[in-house]
């Protein structure tokens, strides 16, 4: 699980951005789900509920181009993150 903490008023590009990431995710070896959650309370605040087939799957993922841009237009937009781990 991933929660993506955006600033208030500029939900809908950290949206529009976050979704985009979805298809290219979804073809990723391993990848079994990949959904994207607004918090009805605080529209600036996601959850993205990924499920891989094994901690091996996931770990590559981190390593995508795709992935590595996210991050990089996270910390330039001031949004912050935190990956949650469940077995």
């Amino acid at each position: 699980m991933t929660l993506i903490h955006g600033l208030p008023g500029k939900e809908s590009d950290l949206k529009s951005h976050l979704l985009s990431l979805s298809a290219p995710t979804r073809a990723e070896a391993g990848c079994l789900q990949y959904d994207l959650y607004q918090s009805s309370a605080n529209p600036h605040e996601f959850m993205r509920l990924e499920v891989w087939q094994s901690p091996a799957h996931l770990e590559a993922h981190k390593r995508t181009p795709h992935l590595a841009a996210s991050f990089a237009k996270r910390q330039r937009e001031g949004w912050t993150t935190e990956i949650l781990v469940f077995q």
